[in-house]
């Protein structure tokens, strides 16, 4: 019995050796299998299936860079030899002909055109809009508050109204316009609603956690406006600001991972807006001095009462531009001194700012990634660069414009009542900057009819909240008719000529609004430090490629449909309601977003 349990071990023993010799080479075989080289193509690679969609690729970037490649051969390198070739088949076209844009048009035309269909065949083209709210966005949490701090919020709210209702009623019986008072108790008002809706144990909360990073970046910015000042406002160039520069980086280093990409594209923005601010070559145009001299004058001659009184009033530098525009202006010298790079650089830092307001809405319809890329260029605007170094107040509407985009995108996302208030404050905010503001007005309201329809008890009080706060901040202006009088001056309805018939309206109309919308690849008029056209090449090759892109997705996604509406809007009203013969440069920025 013995004898036999000592076989079966023997045999369990054989066994078993021989099932770990055949792991062994098994592992053997696995290991020389990992560390041999593997064939570069596992699969032969269908080329006739990659053909077609290269060929489309090819295409595409092709006809999207005709258009600038011919642009930067004329109006950059002075070669007219490709007008020159299609001059003849040009003017076969009468209409063509007798318009303003080159010869080579006949190509860049039929090239956009054929940019759509070589989209849409690209069926794996990819989605731009990844990102895109729901149809049903559900409601923000306000948090929780404590009673003190809704029923403070209640008080500022009622009683703000009380106020705003005293003195409007006392500006009409007194035919006077409203003063500081009156702004003040609008900012009671804002607050009141912030202190009803915004947690303030939340904001420590958030104060406690971002402190360190967010004072060390203001640190960063404060000392390189210093610096752009000691550029440029200063006869000597002062070192030690250099240094203080270089001191907040290394500050900031201890937090640079939470200081997120748009700081630093903000920061280049900064610097490129404000290079070569006060250039003797860039000092010719003439008729700026006078928001200069309107600047100074609030320094100089005028205390707070005297202040307080003119807040409201709505046609100060040329009889056109409100009080509040040079205000804005005489800030920033009150800051860096009564100089030419104190008054340009109001609109270095506003259109800096704005960079920041755009990324916040362009966030609404893209990825991150892409609202990054679309900033980056903004920043990189050679047309803001060069028109804001004259100091005019337009680049003003600008800001404006991102204000009103930004609060509309938080208010849709949120569906906050504070949001919605502040988008009302931010459009009469608009009122009080260049003129060419006023073109911004239609643009939340047609955002909301994509994204927050006024098809609910909820949505039609938002709405209201809108239009009510607008109202308040426009009252100063409804006691002065002289201020839409005045609104005229930039419309159609200036030249007699252009309004005696619709035809005559109608072509004028129609001219203007093609010269516009084509004006990213070239413009019709150069001027104001502005020329060739209002976008980079490299910009307007993909602009080419986007409005392809919009059109074959304008019946499958609400954001094409929104943007490129509300760009033919605005193509309508900043480039072709004027009355000139082409889109003036003063107000086209405004196309740039």
């Amino acid at each position: 019995m013995l004898d036999n349990e000592g076989k079966n071990l023997n045999h369990d023993e054989s066994r078993l050796k021989q099932r770990i010799t055949e792991l062994e080479d098994r592992v053997a075989e696995l290991e020389a299998e990992l560390f041999r080289k593997p064939p570069f193509f596992r699969k032969p690679l269908d080329w006739r299936g990659m053909l077609k969609p290269l060929l489309l690729l090819v295409g595409t970037l092709l006809l999207a860079w005709l258009p600038a490649f011919f642009v930067v051969q004329s109006r950059w390198l002075g070669n007219q030899a490709y007008e020159q070739f299609f001059q003849n088949y040009w003017c076969k076209f009468g209409f063509l002909c007798r318009s303003a844009f080159p010869a080579y048009f006949l190509v860049i035309f039929p090239g956009l055109i054929g940019l759509p269909i070589l989209i849409a065949l690209q069926k794996n083209g990819g989605q731009l809009f990844s990102n895109l709210l729901p149809s049903q966005q559900g409601e923000h949490e306000p948090g929780n508050l404590s009673q003190s701090q809704v029923k403070a919020g209640r008080l500022c709210l009622w009683g703000s109204c009380a106020v705003l209702l005293i003195l409007g009623l006392a500006s009409l019986l007194s035919h006077k316009l409203p003063d500081g008072c009156f702004a003040l108790a609008f900012l009671v008002y804002l607050l009141g609603w912030f202190l009803v809706e915004i947690p303030l144990q939340r904001l420590k909360e958030a104060w406690r956690q971002n402190w360190s990073w967010f004072v060390s970046l203001l640190l960063v910015f404060t000392c390189l406006v210093l610096l752009l000042a000691s550029l440029y406002a200063v006869p000597e160039f002062q070192w030690i600001y250099v240094i203080l520069l270089l001191l907040a980086l290394v500050v900031l280093r201890q937090n640079h991972r939470k200081v997120r990409p748009i700081g630093w594209i903000i920061a280049l923005a900064l610097i490129l807006y404000s290079i070569n601010t006060n250039a003797w070559w860039l000092s010719a145009i003439g008729d700026e001095y006078s928001f200069f001299v309107q600047a100074r004058v609030i320094l100089q001659e005028q205390n707070l009462s005297r202040i307080s009184e003119q807040l409201f009033i709505g046609q100060v530098v040329n009889g056109t531009h409100p009080y509040f525009s040079s205000l804005i202006q005489a800030f920033f010298m009150r800051l860096f001194g009564i100089n030419g790079f104190a008054w340009r650089f109001s609109n270095a830092f506003l259109c800096a700012a704005a960079v920041a307001f755009f990324y916040k809405f362009f966030k609404l319809l893209v990825p991150e990634r892409a609202a990054l890329i679309a900033s980056f260029f903004l920043a990189a605007s050679h047309y803001v660069m060069s028109f804001g170094k004259i100091g005019y107040n337009n680049l003003q509407s600008l800001f404006g414009m991102s204000l009103v985009l930004a609060t509309a995108a938080w208010g849709i996302r949120t569906k906050r009542s504070i949001a919605f208030t502040l988008l009302g404050a931010a459009l009469g905010l608009c009122f009080y900057l260049y003129p060419a503001s006023l073109y911004i007005v239609p643009l939340p309201f047609l955002l909301f009819l994509f994204y927050h329809p006024p098809t609910s008890k909820k949505a039609l009080f938002h709405w209201g909240l809108v239009v009510g706060s607008l109202f308040i901040l426009v009252f100063p202006l409804l006691l002065q008719p002289e201020f839409w009088e005045t609104k005229v001056s930039g419309t159609f309805f200036n030249n007699p000529q252009l309004v005696q018939s619709i035809p005559v309206l109608v072509k004028h109309v129609a001219k203007n609004f093609f010269y516009a919308f084509f004006s990213f690849l070239y413009i019709t008029s150069e001027g104001h430090f502005v020329t060739a056209s209002y976008v980079d090449p490299l910009t307007a090759l993909l602009v080419c490629i986007g409005l392809a892109y919009l059109i074959t997705r304008l019946f499958r996604e609400r954001a094409s449909r929104f943007l490129l509406l509300s760009l033919v809007i605005l193509v309508l009203l900043v480039g072709a309601s004027h009355d000139r013969d082409f889109p003036p440069n003063t107000r086209m920025f405004l196309l740039l977003p």
